[in-house]
């Protein structure tokens, strides 16, 4: 079982991004260490369960061999439990996970992170280097580091154009 993963730098795919710009490597910097996955044959109840305990929105989903094939978040969970009710709960997260993933690199901008998640209306990012899995940054993530860096956050606010949906 393999998801469609989407990995790319925004920074070499969308516009020029400026040298100075904070990058999403600063928000890896301040988020635990640890990468919290679940696998594809755990139980969704399992995996709620995850979620709970490490009061995370969303988590990476791992075949048997750890190779990174899709994500689980609060969204899905909510449209299964609405369409399949509590039977949902003992189907295997690999039925239910999203397979098409949009991820981003360390050196990628914030602002063009903040503006991908924006416009695709996704509050998770992978972060990928190499073809290796770093970490993942959520829409807080990023609001979080912006206010945090006084000063930064009106103009890059200002600078992200959300498309009509």
């Amino acid at each position: 079982m393999r998801g469609v993963i989407e990995f790319w730098s925004f920074s070499e795919h969308l516009y020029e991004t400026q040298p100075a710009a904070m990058q999403v490597s600063d928000i890896l910097k301040d988020k635990k260490s640890a990468l919290i996955t679940v696998r594809a044959t755990d139980s969704l109840k399992n995996a709620i369960s995850k979620l709970d305990y490490e009061r995370i929105g969303a988590t990476l989903v791992v075949n048997e061999d750890d190779h990174l094939v899709g994500m689980l978040s609060e969204r899905d969970l909510v449209g299964v439990l609405a369409e399949y009710g509590d039977r949902a709960l003992l189907a295997n997260v690999g039925a239910l996970m999203t397979r098409r993933i949009f991820g981003c690199a360390p050196g990628d901008s914030i602002q063009d992170a903040m503006a991908w998640m924006v416009n695709r209306r996704v509050r998770h990012l992978p972060v990928v280097e190499d073809g290796r899995v770093l970490g993942i940054i959520s829409i807080g993530d990023v609001v979080k580091h912006l206010v945090d860096e006084p000063g930064k956050e009106p103009r890059v606010l200002q600078d992200v154009v959300v498309e009509p949906a």
